[in-house]
């Protein structure tokens, strides 16, 4: 199943992860993108990649400017048949080296990405009744995956991307926690005795 759609709305405060893939575009500038043990500025196009195993979470410029952004979550199993032994369109999600889930796209490159999202956007739509829509959805997703992991190669042989650790540096542990301890108890209370921690810290 494909979800996708687009907010004003962008402060999710707390740590979270789907269970799915995601493709979040922001298309405003400021504020900050937290995910497993890394910060990363946002900027208008900032293209990020997480799998279904990264805590991430973020904090606008402030509570009273808005923000715009795409998201789409998506399964695996979704472009599964189109990926090859080769080429595996879930790659970029997997394996975060260089890409460290954030990628800043030009102006043309984030146009481009736009179209791209736009038509999926159109297949998705509940109001489309062209026939074969649901073909032709996942056909614009793998196209989407085919450029996004296209940009994820060019960057193996550079520097890494600005980010930051220091900030998450008392909270990682925390998160490695919880994502081998999913099946626990993970209240609040639980992890802040467990790593004496207070809960307004978590």
């Amino acid at each position: 199943m494909f979800i996708i759609f687009r907010t004003q709305q962008w402060n999710w405060r707390n740590l979270h992860f789907h269970k799915g893939m995601e493709i979040l575009l922001t298309l405003s500038d400021g504020g900050k993108m937290y995910i497993n043990n890394a910060v990363y500025p946002i900027r208008r196009g900032s293209l990020f990649v997480m799998n279904n195993m990264d805590f991430h979470r973020s904090d606008g410029a402030s509570d009273e400017q808005p923000y715009q952004f795409y998201a789409i979550n998506f399964d695996a199993d979704e472009v599964s048949g189109v990926s090859t032994a080769g080429f595996d369109l879930t790659s970029c999600f997997l394996d975060h080296r260089n890409f460290n889930h954030r990628y800043q796209l030009g102006e043309d490159q984030l146009e481009r990405l736009l179209k791209q999202i736009k038509k999926l956007d159109y297949y998705l739509s509940p109001e489309c009744s062209d026939y074969g829509k649901e073909v032709y959805g996942k056909i614009c997703l793998a196209e989407m995956l085919i450029h996004i992991n296209a940009l994820y190669e060019s960057t193996k042989n550079e520097a890494s991307l600005p980010r930051s650790k220091k900030p998450l540096d008392r909270i990682f542990p925390v998160v490695q926690y919880i994502q081998e301890h999913y099946a626990e108890d993970l209240s609040l209370e639980n992890l802040a005795n467990t790593f004496f921690i207070s809960k307004s810290q978590l």
